[in-house]
């Protein structure tokens, strides 16, 4: 699954767990890296629930990130 970037605003469940697979996150582990809860990451990934606030923000931030963060994990 590809993270769609182009709307970071209106981030779907799947665009929630492209990235934390991105990242190479358990659910648990993304629920700690966003101070939210396994059960909520997991209502974001089945779009039970919209991220928002602060959560989403930071979401947006961590996707922006990523070409940082794959450099940080390339040999």
């Amino acid at each position: 699954m590809k993270l769609n970037t182009d709307k970071l605003d209106e981030m779907t469940g799947d665009d929630i767990k492209a990235l934390r697979q991105h990242l190479g996150q358990t659910q648990t582990e993304f629920a700690k890296t966003m101070n939210s809860t396994l059960v909520t990451v997991g209502r974001w990934e089945r779009n039970e629930i919209a991220i928002t606030g602060p959560a989403a923000r930071l979401a947006q931030l961590l996707a922006a990130l990523r070409p940082a963060i794959e450099l940080l994990h390339s040999d």
